[in-house]
């Protein structure tokens, strides 16, 4: 397995030189699978945009081709979002690109939601 993180920021980006070691994007990363192309992004914070980049200019990763695989939110706050219309690889026609967020599973019972 593969993964690449491209944003790990909290609620805004960040930018300046004080965050140039763990950067300045909010919540991305891509999986893969190992020999194959990544088909997994959790969250779509502004570190998409990374991404996006990283699979345009990757002929080994995408050859070409757009994303097709899914997008996971793990809850539709801003910081998880913001960068879905700036993921270029995904803005082709006739491709699968799958999104779901957390909301979608099922709803857990009251029991298991109190404290311990």
């Amino acid at each position: 397995m593969r993964i690449w993180i491209f944003g790990v920021r909290g609620s805004t980006p960040t930018p300046g030189p004080e965050f140039v070691r763990y950067g300045g994007h909010t919540s991305c990363l891509a999986v893969a699978l190992d020999g194959e192309r990544p088909s997994l992004i959790v969250d779509a914070g502004t570190g998409i945009r990374l991404a996006s980049d990283l699979f345009k200019g990757s002929p080994d990763l995408f050859n070409g081709r757009p994303y097709e695989g899914a997008i996971l939110l793990g809850h539709m706050h801003w910081d998880h979002t913001q960068g879905l219309p700036f993921f270029a690889v995904r803005c082709r026609a006739r491709r699968s690109c799958r999104s779901t967020t957390t909301a979608a599973l099922p709803p857990r019972s009251a029991a298991d939601r109190r404290p311990d």
